[in-house]
């Protein structure tokens, strides 16, 4: 089963990835962050990439902003 989970780098963030990793196999796992013009997009983004790469799972970022 598939699983997704709202990312922005937070301490929620993590708590939801950690307890999933529990459960779920990473490959299945995807992080899902939102641009939606945030002062905190680059910070949020950076977390993005450095947990999906040091918990191998997969990570999208999705924008609507221009």
């Amino acid at each position: 089963m598939k699983t997704y989970i709202l990312f922005s780098g937070g301490r929620e963030s993590l708590i939801n990835l950690y307890g999933e990793l529990k459960v779920t196999p990473a490959k299945d796992i995807t992080l899902i962050l939102f641009n939606y013009g945030q002062n905190a997009f680059d910070r949020e983004e950076e977390a993005l990439f450095y947990y999906g790469e040091k918990f191998k799972v997969k990570y999208d970022v999705r924008s609507n902003y221009n």
